[in-house]
C-alpha cells in the first residue's frame, strides 16, 4: 500500500500559494471552520466517494470564477468528445462551470461538504506529528494556521481517495499546479503514477510557478518554452497558446487612452518618477490617463503609487473583462500587471515601466527588453512585429482549443521536452 504524500512538510508548502493568505477576519473564519468540524466529527463518520466512472481527464480548476471560469470554458470546448471529469469548489465556481465532483477549498463553510470523522481523525494525528513552529508560519493568527493545516489535510485525503477510483490512464489536469487548491490533486496523481498537466494560469513568475510540479506545463508562447528551462528545466514545455482568447488585427487608431494598470504591486521610487514621468508626456498630448486598480484594492492603489493616482485624470475599479473594455485608440502601461500580455495579443500597444532589475514574469521580461519599450514609441508608433507577438501567445481562439486536444489526447504524455 502507497504511503500517504500528505506529509507535514508537503501540506505547509502546498499552503505557500492562494487566496487563502489575503484574507481579513482570520480568527474569526478559523471558529467557524472548527466549529463546523467539531460538527462533522460528531455527526459524519465517514465520507463516501462517489465513483467518477473512466474520464480520460480529471480536470482540476483551481480558480473557477472570472479569468479562471473563461478558461475553464474554454478547456471544456476543447476537449469535446473526450470525457472530462471536473473537480472544483461547486458553491464558489461561476454557473458556466459544470462542476462533477465538488472538492471544497479552503473556506470552512466549503469544507464543510467533505469533512468527516475518518478524515479529521488522521489530519489531526498528521498535526500531533508536525512541529509548532512550522504551523505558526502558515498565518499571522495562531488559530488560522491550526485551521489551515487540518483543512488542507483533509483535502490531500479526499484527493487521494477519488483519484484511486479512476483508471492508470487518465491524465490530471489543473489550471495552476502549484495554487494550494490544486496542488493535493497534482501530488496525489503523481504517487498513484498517474500523468499530470498543468496549464498557465498566468504568466509565470519565480515566486509562485516553479519548480513545476506537475509532468507537463502547457505554456503560451516560446518565451514561456525558454523562460522554464532556465527556472524548471525537468518540466516537459507543450506550446498550445491561450484557448480562452482570440488575437485581434494590430490596433493602428492614433493614442486616445493610456490605461495603466495596477497589480497591487509597491512601486520603487525609480519606477514611481518613470511612471509619472511617461503619464506627464501622455497628457501633454492631450490623451487622457486611467488608473486601473486591481480587484484587491478595495481600499485604493496603495501608498508608493500615490505620484500615478494624483496626476492620473481618472481612477476606475477592474470589473469585468479587461479585454472586452479595451476600444481603439487605447494603450496599455504596467509594471508587473500581465493585462499587458492580454493587450498585446488582441492588437494593442504596450508599455513596461518595470525597473531593469525587477524580477518579472517570463511574458513582461520579454516585452521590456524590447528595443520599442519606450514612451516615444508608444506615443507615436504601433509597429507589433508578428514574429514576436507569436513568441508571447503562439495561437489563440479555435487553433489552440485544437492543440490542447491534440496534447491531451494522447495517452501518458511523453517526457522528452518538446520545444
Amino acid at each position: 500500500m502507497q504511503t500517504s504524500p500528505a506529509t507535514p512538510t508537503e501540506v505547509i508548502e502546498s499552503l505557500d500559494v492562494g487566496d487563502h493568505r489575503n484574507l481579513s477576519r482570520l480568527s474569526v473564519r478559523a471558529l467557524l471552520g472548527f466549529a463546523l468540524m467539531g460538527f462533522r466529527f460528531v455527526t459524519r463518520r465517514t465520507y463516501s466517494v462517489r465513483p467518477m466512472g473512466a474520464p480520460e481527464i480529471v480536470h482540476v480548476i483551481a480558480n473557477p470564477v472570472a479569468h479562471g471560469a473563461a478558461l475553464s470554458s474554454a478547456v471544456s470546448d476543447s476537449l469535446s468528445g473526450m470525457k472530462v471529469a471536473r473537480i472544483a469548489d461547486a458553491r464558489l465556481a461561476d454557473p458556466t462551470i459544470g462542476v462533477d465532483f465538488d472538492a471544497a477549498g479552503l473556506s470552512p463553510r466549503s469544507m464543510s461538504a467533505i469533512l468527516s470523522r475518518g478524515h479529521l481523525a488522521r489530519a489531526i494525528r498528521l498535526r500531533t506529528s508536525t512541529p509548532r513552529s512550522a504551523v505558526r508560519s502558515l498565518s499571522t493568527s495562531w488559530l488560522y494556521s491550526e485551521y489551515l493545516f487540518v483543512a488542507q489535510a483533509v483535502r490531500y485525503f479526499v484527493a487521494e481517495d477519488v483519484l484511486a477510483t479512476i483508471p492508470d490512464s487518465t491524465t490530471v489536469l489543473t489550471d495552476f499546479d502549484r495554487h494550494a487548491y490544486a496542488r493535493p490533486w497534482v501530488v496525489a496523481a503523481k504517487r498513484r503514477g498517474l500523468p499530470t498537466v498543468t496549464m498557465m494560469h498566468g504568466s509565470p513568475n519565480a515566486r509562485y510557478y516553479v519548480p513545476v510540479l506537475a509532468d507537463t506545463a502547457l505554456v503560451w508562447g516560446q518565451a514561456q518554452v525558454e523562460w522554464l528551462s532556465r527556472h524548471s528545466p525537468d518540466t516537459v514545455a507543450r506550446t498550445i497558446g491561450r484557448p480562452e482568447l482570440e488575437a485581434g488585427i494590430t490596433d493602428t487608431t492614433p493614442l486616445k487612452r493610456a490605461i495603466v494598470c495596477h497589480s497591487a504591486e509597491d512601486l520603487t521610487s525609480g519606477e514611481a518618477n518613470r511612471m509619472a514621468s511617461a503619464i506627464s508626456m501622455i497628457q501633454a498630448r492631450g490623451i487622457r490617463v486611467s488608473l486601473r486598480l486591481h480587484p484587491s484594492a478595495t481600499s485604493g492603489a496603495g501608498a508608493t503609487w500615490s505620484p500615478v493616482q494624483n496626476i492620473a485624470d481618472e481612477t476606475i475599479m477592474s470589473r469585468g473583462s479587461f479585454v472586452a473594455s479595451l476600444a481603439p485608440g487605447d494603450g496599455v502601461v504596467v509594471v508587473t500587471s500581465t493585462s499587458a500580455v492580454e493587450a498585446l495579443t488582441t492588437g494593442y500597444r504596450v508599455l513596461v515601466l518595470a525597473d531593469a532589475e525587477r524580477d518579472l514574469p517570463s511574458d513582461l521580461e520579454a516585452m521590456r527588453s524590447l528595443p520599442s519599450n519606450t514612451v516615444e514609441t508608444f506615443l507615436n508608433d504601433h509597429e507589433i512585429e508578428h514574429s514576436f507577438r507569436e513568441g508571447i501567445v503562439a495561437h489563440t481562439g479555435e487553433e489552440a482549443r485544437r492543440k490542447l486536444k491534440s496534447v491531451l489526447a494522447q495517452q501518458g504524455v511523453s517526457l522528452r521536452r518538446v520545444e
